[in-house]
């Protein structure tokens, strides 16, 4: 595993996991068939963890459930009883980035330092998978609108951060960090999908 390996392979994954939830949630018009798919491909993960799986299926079902509990958020009236609602549903999604960022840590390769290793596994990753999900979605559907929850679903990457820096290293356990050309054939279909939406309706929510 080189260096390559273990910075690129996360970025890419949590770029092309966004934009497969985002696809999801455009074609179901329903959160809850992204809250169904993370769950599903949660339970996939504890079975393969280790595994060359284990990345992509971490990232699909995290990022797909934080996108649940973050769009119930978006779409809460203003009540006493919605902002009690929205405070549940920002604390669900806090706790699953933060359980990320503890499973992310188990990637970072013993020689590397905590912060180097929590920078690549988690902020960058957030950073710039969040930039190149936006710039794929250019022009972007219902406008800064989209790019404001982009950003919002970003700022809550703040949790697996935190996530990733506190608690003991631990074990790497034997998990493939390796970038396959697979991944970049499931990240390229993933965009050409979007693109192919776009064209046919470039402003479509």
């Amino acid at each position: 595993m080189t260096r390559a390996d273990w910075i690129l392979r996360p970025i890419l994954w949590f770029a092309t996991a966004s934009i497969i939830n985002l696809l999801l949630l455009r074609s179901a018009h329903a959160p809850v068939a992204g809250l169904i798919a993370g769950g599903v491909l949660l339970l996939a993960y504890w079975r393969l963890s280790t595994s060359v799986a284990g990345l992509p299926l971490l990232y699909l079902s995290t990022i797909g459930i934080a996108m649940f509990f973050e769009h119930l958020v978006s779409t809460s009236v203003a009540s006493a009883a919605s902002a009690a609602f929205s405070l549940a549903c920002m604390a669900a999604s806090a706790a699953i980035l933060f359980w990320q960022g503890r499973e992310l840590q188990r990637w970072i390769p013993r020689p590397s330092g905590r912060v180097f290793g929590v920078i690549a596994v988690a902020v960058l990753p957030v950073v710039l998978g969040t930039t190149l999900v936006i710039l794929v979605n250019l022009p972007a559907p219902g406008g800064w609108s989209f790019v404001l929850a982009r950003a919002t679903e970003a700022a809550f990457g703040i949790f697996a951060v935190i996530g990733a820096a506190t608690g003991p290293r631990q074990p790497n356990g034997g998990r493939a960090f390796r970038l396959w050309w697979t991944d970049g054939t499931i990240a390229l279909a993933a965009m050409l999908v979007v693109r192919l939406m776009m064209r046919g309706n470039p402003m479509a929510p």
